[in-house]
């Protein structure tokens, strides 16, 4: 089963509508009246000749690596690839797979991988992500919206100790 965690008390399930390996993203649905207050990120538009994102450029992306949650992680984008984005920013384990945002806001890659040198982070384009979002849009409008019913969640209190 396949489900989303939106915060330390509500969870609910989610289908794989999308994904490529190679790129190692998937794109998740779940119901949106599970999680009302829920807000969209804009997806950067890049104009003809021009990148959504500039060598030099800050960027950011929030993410809950280990056991932290939402942390947000600055740095810039050092080199933009015709496929990705190579930047200093920090990815830890459990950090990736989050939006990778330009300086005014919009969602311009995907955290995906970390290079093998230390403060080299690999970001996939959000371009790359467009045909996965267009397949999973198709996907959309045949299938079966997920339940909004919340799962059950791991307890984040620890057990009291007998005194």
């Amino acid at each position: 089963m396949i489900s989303v965690q939106f915060d330390p008390k509500r969870k609910a399930s989610a289908t794989v509508l999308a994904f490529d390996p190679e790129k190692d993203v998937a794109v998740l649905w779940v119901n949106p009246s599970a999680f009302p207050e829920m807000i969209t990120a804009p997806l950067a538009k890049s104009e003809t000749g021009k990148e959504s994102v500039i060598e030099g450029e800050r960027v950011f992306t929030i993410g809950s690596p280990r056991t932290q949650r939402k942390i947000l992680t600055t740095g810039t984008a050092s080199k933009v690839e015709s496929r990705a984005i190579i930047s200093d920013i920090n990815i830890n384990h459990g950090n990736s797979g989050g939006p990778l945002f330009n300086s005014v806001g919009e969602v311009v890659g995907i955290t995906t991988f970390r290079d093998t040198g230390p403060g080299v982070a690999g970001i996939v384009k959000i371009e790359e992500a467009l045909p996965l979002l267009e397949q999973a849009r198709k996907k959309m409008s045949d299938g079966i919206v997920p339940s909004a019913r919340y799962l059950l969640v791991e307890p984040t209190d620890p057990y009291p100790l007998m005194p």
